[in-house]
């Protein structure tokens, strides 16, 4: 039986935050608070280092575009404590991968130039001025790509 477009977009809004609550888990210990706010069409994760509400800062922002069956990251930002270790594109790889076995392809949006650039580098695909699509080819997991 097929699925109903709205469960569909249920599903994938749920594999994508479920997915983003395990690395959680899994990666960002060293957090001391961390919260994950859904809405339609929309999933946000903000963290912080400290119990200093002025310290929370937003991981991650994920916007879905059901009707093109399309994930949408605007944001993604790893603290200062955790940068250099390739979370954030160990996080872009895996909601790729959890997209696309719900049918969806996945876009980082609104980049800065030199974000566009190191992806691009690593295969992502230019799809306009400020986005790229992240592929089959893109390589988000190896620490250096030769040049």
């Amino acid at each position: 039986m097929r699925k109903s477009p709205h469960t569909a977009e249920r599903e994938v809004e749920r594999t994508i935050a479920d997915l983003v609550q395990g690395f959680a888990v899994a990666h960002l210990g060293s957090l001391v608070q961390h919260h994950l706010s859904r809405q339609p069409g929309e999933l946000e994760f903000k963290a912080s280092a400290s119990a200093d509400p002025l310290s929370r800062c937003l991981i991650l922002r994920v916007a879905f575009a059901h009707p093109h069956q399309q994930v949408h990251i605007p944001n993604v930002y790893m603290p200062e404590s955790l940068r250099g270790r390739g979370l954030g594109k160990l996080l872009i790889h895996q909601i790729y991968v959890a997209a696309g076995e719900c049918g969806y392809e996945t876009f980082v949006v609104q980049l800065t130039e030199g974000f566009m650039r190191r992806l691009v580098k690593r295969g992502a695909f230019v799809s306009d001025e400020d986005s790229v699509q992240i592929t089959p080819t893109t390589d988000l997991l190896s620490p250096v790509v030769s040049s």
